[in-house]
């Protein structure tokens, strides 16, 4: 059945996920700035696409 307002306003998972490329090191403050941007503007979630070569090590949870 047609949910007009479901179609307006989406649940996250149903909203955009672009790439999130990441080409250097990446500081928590800068992460947490970034995501708080992509939210809101309505980002639904990412996928991190580090520079090949890049080492990361932390955990999103700490950080969303």
């Amino acid at each position: 059945m047609w949910d007009g307002d479901a179609f307006s306003n989406p649940e996250a998972q149903y909203r955009v996920h672009p790439f999130w490329f990441w080409n250097g090191d990446m500081e928590e403050e800068q992460i947490k700035r970034q995501v708080a941007e992509m939210a809101a503007q309505g980002v639904g979630g990412f996928f991190i696409c580090p520079r090949q070569g890049l080492q990361i090590s932390l955990s999103l949870r700490s950080v969303v």
